[in-house]
């Protein structure tokens, strides 16, 4: 009787250790990434006339993914230019399908919308900008089936003074 008890201890453990093992779904949850980000502006501050470059720099963002269609996003954006610096920090959404390839990997191409703060200012000048309005925007994500991906967006944000065009290339990872 103690023996037949054990092992049915035994193959009920196995049995529920192979039923909760579970494949790893790419399309929710967090993800976190770092990139390239390039800034245009449409604004005059300090007497430079910035309509057109607003630097290069870095982009740190974070994606939380409720299904294949829909998320919220996070990111900070840092960009200098020779004669300007600027910081761009967003919280907003992304809506689009997953095309999932038969590999696991995906691609998904996305609408994206919501709040930025843009602080911008010009070298040699006191003057600062420091708006906030809403952004929108689209971008194309690709994911492996190893959970790393690599993103590329364009949005724009319309302010009372400043006018602004962000593009990134973003390589991140799933968790």
């Amino acid at each position: 009787m103690k023996k037949s008890r054990v092992g049915l201890f035994l193959v009920t453990a196995l049995l529920s250790g192979l039923a909760s093992a579970q494949d790893f779904n790419r399309l929710e949850g967090w993800s976190l990434g770092a990139g390239y980000s390039e800034t245009d502006y449409d604004k005059s501050l300090g007497g430079f006339d910035t309509a057109s470059e607003g630097g290069t720099g870095f982009r740190l963002e974070t994606t939380y993914n409720f299904n294949g269609f829909a998320g919220l996003k996070a990111s900070y954006e840092s960009n200098r230019e020779e004669d300007l610096k600027g910081h761009t920090l967003k919280l907003g959404g992304e809506l689009g399908y997953s095309y999932v390839f038969s590999d696991g990997s995906f691609i998904k191409p996305y609408l994206e919308a919501g709040y930025a703060n843009h602080r911008i200012q010009a070298h040699g000048a006191n003057e600062k900008v420091s708006e906030s309005a809403a952004y929108y925007g689209a971008g194309i994500r690709f994911s492996t089936n190893y959970g790393f991906y690599v993103d590329f967006g364009a949005d724009r944000s319309k302010m009372d003074d400043v006018n602004l065009t962000q593009f990134s290339a973003t390589l991140g990872m799933k968790f």
